[in-house]
């Protein structure tokens, strides 16, 4: 495992707060159970998306929330086919 200098490599590291978060095994064990999966979604999961699932069992990315927002779309889960899925709809 590397420290945290060597992760940052130099540069500034910044802690999200998520205010309740869940026990460290419980977040551990979360992480851990995701290795080997894909399904990589740059607006539905991406790595904010796993950082918070695995710290607070939340399910978001306020970095795609933002964005989405300046460039007038709106992201929309759950759309048709009883399976959840996310895409993007401008307005």
């Amino acid at each position: 495992m590397d420290s945290l200098e060597d992760f940052a490599h130099g540069r500034k590291v910044r802690v999200r707060p998520y205010g309740v978060r869940l026990d460290a095994q419980t977040t551990i064990a979360r992480a851990e159970s995701k290795v080997g999966e894909s399904g990589y979604n740059l607006f539905a999961n991406n790595c904010e998306h796993f950082a918070a699932w695995c710290v607070a069992d939340q399910h978001s990315s306020p970095q795609v929330r933002d964005t989405t927002a300046r460039a007038g779309l709106v992201t929309v889960s759950g759309c048709g086919g009883g399976r959840s899925r996310s895409r993007l709809c401008r307005w």
